[in-house]
């Protein structure tokens, strides 16, 4: 059967040029930028990360291509603060990784920029990497040296706007919906009390909820 390499290459310049993707050249997958789908009988592909720099992969080349995405939800950016990751569902051509298919956020953002947000390498290594359920204890411990943690893939906790002491902003998703005194939840939106309950489940961690 003979391939129609035209085409081929077509659709992944359509879909994956100029995008984020996971390759595996090794034993684990890593993100890589495609600078390029080149035409040719077959096609190859130039791409780039910070450990390998430029590579060109050619058809035969013994490599495996991700093109899944990040969990949607919270992960802890460089051990700093916690970073939302959502897709963007408009209907488009590009199925790789980008500013025009994902987008990275902090809660903070609504009060001021605390990062660049734009998507990077370094961002999504991060937000591929395993997700961790800690407990608020365990995270308002880690709020010694960082802006805010992630809980789960819905929660997170940060340092307060105000600079209240030992006082901590509650959050799901991009909502604050509570705060966090010594070992009381004071809950401002009362329809995640049982979301929280769960949570603290979970983890096996129970502080009073205060509504």
């Amino acid at each position: 059967m003979a391939f129609d390499w035209q085409q081929i290459s077509h659709d992944f310049q359509q879909k994956y040029e100029k995008t984020f993707v996971r390759v595996k050249l090794d034993s684990t997958f890593e993100v890589f930028w495609v600078h390029k789908v080149c035409d040719g009988i077959p096609p190859y592909i130039i791409l780039s990360n910070a450990r390998h720099g430029e590579i060109q992969l050619n058809h035969d080349t013994e490599f495996e291509f991700s093109f899944d995405y990040p969990n949607i939800g919270y992960f802890n950016y460089k051990d700093q603060m916690a970073c939302l990751f959502f897709k963007r569902f408009e209907r488009q051509w590009k199925r790789g990784i980008s500013n025009e298919t994902a987008q990275i956020v902090t809660p903070y953002d609504y009060f001021y920029k605390v990062t660049e947000t734009k998507l990077s390498e370094k961002l999504l290594e991060d937000a591929f990497d395993t997700r961790v359920t800690r407990s608020i204890s365990a995270a308002i411990n880690l709020l010694k040296n960082r802006l805010s943690v992630s809980l789960n893939n819905y929660f997170a906790i940060g340092l307060h706007v105000k600079s209240l002491t030992d006082t901590y902003l509650l959050w799901y998703s991009n909502v604050i919906i509570g705060e966090i005194v010594k070992d009381q939840i004071f809950l401002r939106e009362p329809q995640f009390y049982q979301e929280i309950r769960d949570y603290m489940r979970d983890v096996g961690e129970y502080l009073n909820v205060v509504i």
